[in-house]
């Protein structure tokens, strides 16, 4: 205990925390960043979700979250955007064994400041906590060929405009394009004018892909 009181008294040390509901995870975590106290980090607590998380920051201030995605009762996104909007202070760096685009798209849209894959190697880890701690970001190479993706997401969300929308929402539905003419009273080229600039936007090739939109921005509940 007075080791960590001297690695946490010392204004250059990093504190690091871990979120994460393997314990086996956790402890090999924990042996790691111990392997880089010489390098000015520290492990000062850990929990298995967000909400152990969450209780522990009445007596903890860490410099650094690594936060799991997939935990249970309050998982790592709904953790992040938490912190973000109560506890800005403290840096989100995503550590999971997911790097498809949607969960990527999550943490990022949530406030993370970079993501990291289980399998990262040491060297890396610490790169990464380093210039997330410095105010940067850091998003491994695998995850990384997501950002530009992202981003084409995003101005493509803004472009929406309420019609568009409006029409997204009737397709959930499965309306086919002569219900919909009807239920917004446009013609039916109209609607097919509407379908054309969404996949545009979206880039989406398939109206499959308009469907996964939707469900994962809410707009089928609309």
């Amino acid at each position: 205990m007075k080791a960590l009181q001297d690695m946490t008294a010392n204004p250059d040390t990093i504190t690091v925390f871990i979120a994460d509901d393997h314990l086996i995870f956790r402890d090999g975590l924990k042996l790691l960043i111990s392997k880089l106290a010489m390098q000015g980090l520290c492990c000062i607590g850990e929990a298995e979700n967000g909400n152990g998380l969450l209780e522990q920051l009445g007596h903890l201030q860490p410099d650094i979250i690594l936060m799991d995605i997939q935990m249970p009762q309050l998982d790592g996104i709904e953790t992040t955007a938490y912190l973000q909007k109560h506890f800005p202070a403290i840096k989100v760096l995503a550590l999971s064994s997911h790097e498809d685009l949607w969960s990527v798209a999550d943490m990022i849209a949530a406030g993370a400041k970079g993501y990291l894959l289980k399998n990262t190697e040491k060297d890396e880890l610490l790169t990464a906590i380093k210039k997330v701690h410095g105010g940067g970001t850091y998003f491994t190479p695998a995850v990384a060929a997501h950002l530009e993706t992202i981003s084409q997401i995003r101005v493509s969300e803004k472009k929406l405009t309420r019609r568009e929308t409006e029409l997204v929402r009737l397709l959930c539905r499965g309306q086919a394009n002569k219900e919909i003419a009807s239920t917004m009273q446009i013609s039916i080229r109209t609607v097919e004018g509407h379908r054309k600039n969404i996949m545009v936007k979206l880039n989406a090739f398939h109206p499959a892909d308009i469907m996964t939109y939707a469900v994962k921005h809410g707009i089928h509940k609309m």
